[in-house]
């Protein structure tokens, strides 16, 4: 995942992810910066900006009409720059890496998706490198 330069990409009001997902910046309590994960069917989830928020949020991965996806979420650094994101799927002799977009969402949050079996999700910042397992949804 070195060396891969990944553009952040703005957007101010939902973003939308495979599987039918998507991501809304909100306003938390004493407001602060909040991101709502939806689904077709509501909110699933609330993350709010928190000083010990770490990179990434929550990661799932699923199957929607028999295709693979993936999606991954975080917090922005302190200077406003989200990290590299980078799935990682297949088994010990096919291992493979994906680097990804990144989409920001609202001022403090960033989502990353894609199509494809994959098993855990990589994000890289400047002295800070953080793995997580994807959560299946809907399993």
């Amino acid at each position: 995942m070195m060396g891969h330069q990944l553009e952040l990409v703005e957007s101010s009001g939902t973003a939308r992810a495979y599987g039918g997902l998507a991501l809304r910046p909100a306003l938390g309590t004493r407001g602060r910066a909040a991101v709502e994960l939806l689904d077709g069917e509501g909110v699933l989830g609330v993350y709010v900006d928190t000083a010990f928020s770490g990179l990434l949020l929550g990661a799932l991965r699923g199957r929607r009409r028999g295709a693979a996806w993936a999606l991954a979420w975080g917090r922005t650094g302190a200077d406003g720059r989200a990290p590299a994101v980078a799935f990682e799927g297949g088994g010990p002799l096919r291992r493979r890496s994906l680097p990804v977009a990144v989409t920001g969402v609202g001022e403090r949050f960033w989502m990353a998706t894609a199509q494809g079996e994959f098993k855990t999700v990589t994000a890289a910042a400047p002295g800070r490198v953080e793995s997580w397992r994807l959560g299946a949804l809907g399993a």
